[in-house]
C-alpha cells in the first residue's frame, strides 16, 4: 500500500468519472465539476488532459493532506463513523480487484485504471420516479408534470429546461476518440450509465472499440433491458458485457411505473437474450408506493427464471412526493413488508444476495406520508399511458380516492 486510504481517493487519481453533461467531476456522490471552463468538456478535449486540470490537482492534494474536499461528507464520515469501507474504498477494491491484484491498494500515479461514464439522458422511458437529468424523454412530459403534480412555476420549468436540454455529449463521436485516445490496457474496468447507453448512437462501435484498446476489460452497463444489440455486435461482444438490469415491477406494474417501453413479454424476451449471451451482474429494482405490492411475485419470476443473477438491488423511491414505498397504509403493504424481513434473513444463506434491503425495510415501516401526491402522480401518468392504474392495482385507487 502506498498511501493511507484515508489519504487517497481512488476517483480524483485513478478513476475519472464523466457527468451526464460531458464534464470530469468528483464522482457520482459529489459532482462538483473539476474544470471552471463550461467549454471544456469530453466533446472538445481529451481525457487525460482534462483529468489533469489545476482543479483536479488541488483536490488530489487535499486528500493527500488528510482534508475532506467541500461535499465529500460521504465517504468521510462513513469511515468514521461505520468502518473503511465507504464508497470510494469499495470502488478501490474492485478496480484492484479487476486489476488482478488479490489485495487493493492505492497508486501513487494517475494513470486511467477505470472510467464512470454517464453517458448523458438519451432514454426511451419516462420512468416515474425518473427526471430530465437522466432521461431525454422526461424534458417532454416535466412541464405539465411540474405544472399539474408539483406546483411549480413557469421559471422552474424554463431552468430544468435549460439545464438539462441537451445532455447528449455520447452522440458525439469526438465525445468517445477523446475517450479512447486517453486509455490503454491499463483500465480494466468501465461502469456505464444513463439515460439508456444502449439508445446511443453507434453505442455497439464504442463498446466494441474499449473491448479492443484495453483488451478485454470488465465492461458494465446499467440498462432497461429494451433495446436488443445488432445481431454481428452481439456476437462479437458475446460474453464480454456485465448487465445491471432495471426492471422495478411484475407484469403491468413494471410498464406502468416504467413509462414508454416496451410491454412485459417483448422485456423478458430481451432478458432472456442478454441472460444467454451475456453476463448478468444484478437486477436493480426500484421501488415505489405503486410497485411494491409486486416485489414478492417479481422476485419469485427473477430467481427460478434467471438463478444464476447473483444480487438483487432494491432501492426505495425517496424524493418524488407521494411515491415513497411507505407511503402506503398498513393493510397494504404489510404483506410486502413481511416477504423483505424474509429476504433479510434470506441473505444468510441465498445465493441470491439481497442488496439494501434493510434500507427499504426501514423505509416501509414509516407511516403513510401524503395520499394526495400519490393520487396525482397517478392521474397524472394514467393519462400519459396506454394502462389504467386501477386495472393493475384497484386496492390502492380505493385507498388514495376514499
Amino acid at each position: 500500500m502506498n498511501t493511507p486510504y484515508d489519504r487517497y481517493c481512488v476517483y480524483l487519481n485513478n478513476f475519472p468519472f464523466i457527468n451526464n453533461k460531458g464534464r470530469v467531476a468528483m464522482c457520482c456522490k459529489n459532482n462538483t465539476i473539476l474544470e471552471d471552463d463550461t467549454d471544456r468538456t469530453i466533446v472538445n478535449y481529451p481525457l487525460k488532459e482534462l483529468y489533469s486540470s489545476l482543479a483536479i490537482k488541488e483536490k488530489r492534494e487535499q486528500v493527500k493532506n488528510g482534508q475532506c474536499p467541500s461535499g465529500c461528507d460521504i465517504c468521510y464520515d462513513h469511515e468514521k463513523n461505520v468502518d473503511e469501507w465507504s464508497f470510494r474504498t469499495r470502488n478501490l477494491k474492485s478496480m484492484c480487484f479487476h486489476l488482478g491484484m488479490k489485495k487493493a491498494t492505492t497508486f501513487d500515479d494517475n494513470i486511467i485504471r477505470a472510467l464512470d461514464l454517464r453517458t448523458g439522458n438519451t432514454c426511451n422511458l419516462n420512468c416515474i420516479m425518473c427526471h430530465p437529468s437522466d432521461s431525454s424523454k422526461w424534458l417532454k412530459i416535466y412541464p405539465q408534470y411540474a405544472t399539474d403534480v408539483l406546483d411549480r412555476t413557469q421559471g422552474h420549468i424554463q431552468s430544468i429546461k435549460d439545464q438539462y436540454g441537451k445532455l447528449n455529449w455520447a452522440e458525439h463521436e469526438s465525445s468517445w476518440q477523446n475517450i479512447f485516445s486517453s486509455i490503454d490496457d491499463n483500465c480494466k474496468k468501465i461502469y456505464m450509465a444513463g439515460g439508456e447507453p444502449f439508445y446511443i448512437k453507434n453505442f455497439a462501435d464504442y463498446v466494441e472499440k474499449i473491448v479492443y484498446i484495453t483488451k478485454d476489460p470488465y465492461i458494465e452497463i446499467n440498462t432497461n433491458a429494451t433495446r436488443l444489440l445488432p445481431k454481428d455486435k452481439n456476437d462479437k461482444l458475446q460474453g464480454k458485457l456485465n448487465l445491471r438490469i432495471s426492471i422495478d415491477g411484475f407484469e403491468d406494474t413494471d410498464n406502468y411505473q416504467r413509462t414508454g417501453g416496451v410491454e412485459w413479454q417483448e422485456k423478458i424476451k430481451v432478458i432472456d437474450s442478454y441472460y444467454k449471451n451475456f453476463h448478468v451482474d444484478s437486477f436493480d429494482l426500484t421501488l415505489s408506493s405503486l410497485t411494491i405490492r409486486s416485489l414478492p411475485k417479481l422476485v419469485e419470476f427473477l430467481t427460478e427464471r434467471y438463478p444464476n443473477v447473483p444480487y438483487i438491488l432494491v432501492r426505495p423511491v425517496l424524493n418524488k412526493p407521494g411515491l415513497e414505498p411507505n407511503n402506503l397504509p398498513d393493510e397494504l403493504k404489510q404483506e410486502a413488508l413481511s416477504f423483505c424481513k424474509k429476504l433479510e434473513r434470506r441473505n444468510f444463506y441465498s445465493k441470491y444476495q439481497y442488496t439494501n434491503i434493510t434500507q427499504l425495510i426501514d423505509v416501509l415501516s414509516k407511516a403513510p406520508t401524503n395520499k394526495e401526491a400519490l393520487k396525482r402522480q397517478i392521474n397524472f401518468f394514467d393519462n400519459i399511458t396506454t394502462k389504467k392504474y386501477e386495472d393493475i392495482d384497484p386496492k390502492i385507487v380505493e385507498w388514495v380516492n376514499g
